[in-house]
């Protein structure tokens, strides 16, 4: 995975590169802080992700399927925010500052948490989310996994 992501960073590079060489010095930082940003956000999806992972106990079988959900879902999200939003978010000037403090948030609770706990602590299903879930779908919503199939919803 090291050698992977080495290449894919080398190849980011490059192309900031061409972006400098062609467009100028100031495209050139403006495309690499773009690209730090996205980093920054890629790692903090990294500690999101893992907490929702444990949070609803998911079965290891529905993780890759699960996490490509959430990545499309949070793809088609920012693309819709970010083109009605994008000037207004340029002037809070607070954002990255909030943004990185989440990180550390994230982070810091990833590295204290118990590593023989798995959240068993934490009872997805008694959130007041879960519990109006319950109450809108009835017997319909199923508060585990079905063990025989890869499916996350059943009909």
């Amino acid at each position: 995975y090291l050698t992977a992501l080495a290449g894919w960073i080398c190849l980011a590079m490059l192309y900031m590169a061409a972006v400098w060489t062609s467009l100028g010095q100031e495209a050139g930082r403006n495309w690499l802080a773009g690209w730090v940003l996205e980093m920054t956000f890629m790692i903090e999806n990294l500690f999101v992700f893992g907490m929702l992972v444990r949070a609803f106990r998911l079965p290891e079988r529905l993780t890759p399927k699960t996490l490509t959900i959430v990545a499309w879902a949070q793809i088609l999200f920012m693309m819709v925010f970010f083109m009605g939003m994008a000037a207004w978010l340029r002037s809070l000037w607070f954002l990255p500052y909030l943004l990185g403090a989440w990180l550390m948030v994230c982070g810091i609770w990833t590295l204290l948490e118990r590593e023989d706990s798995h959240g068993e602590d934490f009872d997805i299903m008694e959130t007041p989310v879960a519990r109006k879930f319950k109450d809108c779908l009835g017997d319909r919503f199923l508060p585990g996994y079905d063990n025989d199939s890869h499916s996350f919803f059943i009909a």
